[in-house]
């Protein structure tokens, strides 16, 4: 029976250090670019630690990638099930040439979580991604050792977002690094920008969102949301682009994927698998 004991605690050990000793300090990001930065004004760092551990920050990580033989790329994702993460296509594209996957919280002082291969499953929402409203993805996380460290909750996502939107204000978060000289945000910042939901616009298919907010390299898979009543709704995922060709009348918003109603019924179709 000691023995036994013995065993199991031995084998408890390796298991916890295994997963543990993939949690690794990243390198700081390169220089990158920003889009429609005319001030960052609006953009509030989130650094306090009862403020990142709390919803609905920490439903949000910060992203790494690399492809083979390329450079580490970087992006933002959050949790929109227990299991899955919806972040922007562009990120996760081609799978079958990326190495690994790395994330990352604000509240674990910059060490992330290694996703090898066999960690995690992608699912793109097309099959061919030959639009701006198809850049979204979700990431399954399946070892479930390493969920168990990035998981504090998650998103909501609903039907008839419209009726959300119009009584609340849109948040962007996100993690972004530029070329400029941005002292109050450190390459691991989780930084949210605010606007009043009269601001935002939609394109003539009702799939991109636009909003007249600074987005950098960085940002792209961060969450668009909105808060009711102590309740917290994902209605989009920053893309990135401008939105001059993707039938906008303003011409000078940053876009991301609206979750409109295919998306959701999307989203929860890969939830049921």
């Amino acid at each position: 029976m000691q023995d036994r004991i013995l065993l199991l605690a031995t084998f408890c050990f390796f298991t916890v250090n295994s997963v543990i000793s993939q949690v690794i300090r990243h390198p700081n990001v390169p220089n990158g670019s920003c889009y429609s930065c005319n001030s960052v004004q609006d953009w509030k760092d989130i650094t306090d630690k009862n403020v990142l551990k709390s919803a609905p920050f920490n439903k949000i990580l910060h992203l790494s990638f690399k492809r083979n033989n390329d450079v580490i790329h970087y992006g933002t994702t959050s949790f929109v099930t227990k299991d899955l993460l919806v972040t922007a296509r562009h990120c996760v594209d081609n799978q079958e040439n990326l190495e690994y996957i790395e994330l990352g919280l604000p509240s674990l002082k910059n060490k992330w979580v290694r996703l090898n291969k066999n960690d995690y499953k992608i699912y793109y929402y097309t099959e061919l991604f030959n639009k701006s409203e198809y850049d979204i993805s979700l990431v399954r996380i399946i070892n479930k050792q390493k969920l168990k460290l990035l998981y504090y909750g998650n998103f909501e996502i609903e039907d008839s977002l419209n009726n959300i939107i119009r009584e609340c204000d849109i948040n962007i978060s996100g993690f972004p690094f530029n070329k400029f000289a941005i002292n109050s945000t450190a390459p691991d910042t989780l930084v949210n920008r605010r606007l009043s939901s009269t601001l935002a616009e939609y394109n003539g298919g009702n799939t991109m969102i636009g909003y007249p907010l600074c987005t950098c390299s960085g940002d792209s898979g961060g969450p668009i949301w909105t808060r009711k009543e102590n309740r917290y709704f994902i209605i989009g995922v920053n893309q990135g682009s401008k939105s001059h060709q993707e039938g906008f009348l303003n011409p000078n918003l940053n876009i991301g994927v609206y979750i409109n109603n295919k998306v959701v019924e999307w989203i929860r179709s890969v939830t049921a698998m």
